[in-house]
């Protein structure tokens, strides 16, 4: 079965009307529910934002798809506008870094 996001919004509205305890195949519907926020939250994490909609916060680095260029960077806002090396660049689309591998020194 594909996890899709009419999936995700069926399990909301089911999960909704039932209590935590209840139990839906034999799994706690609370213990759901965490899944489906874990979901969401993991999922936000890895889709592009349109500038348009929001803007990271100033000198956060985060990736950034150019207007025009296939090309992923990694960029930063200052004052509200692109920056990379110096220079102002023009950025349709950005998201937050990825966490750094675990155990690496």
């Amino acid at each position: 079965m594909e996890y899709t996001k009419e999936l995700h919004e069926n399990f909301e509205s089911l999960l909704s009307i039932t209590s935590d305890k209840t139990k839906l195949n034999g799994i706690e519907a609370g213990v759901i529910k965490t899944f489906l926020s874990e979901i969401t939250r993991l999922q936000s994490l890895t889709q592009w934002i349109p500038v348009s909609e929001r803007l990271p916060e100033n000198d956060v680095p985060v990736l950034g798809c150019f207007a025009g260029k296939p090309a992923v960077d990694t960029c930063v806002v200052f004052e509200g506008e692109w920056w990379q090396v110096g220079h102002k660049i023009n950025v349709t689309h950005w998201m937050p870094l990825p966490l750094p591998p675990e155990g690496v020194k």
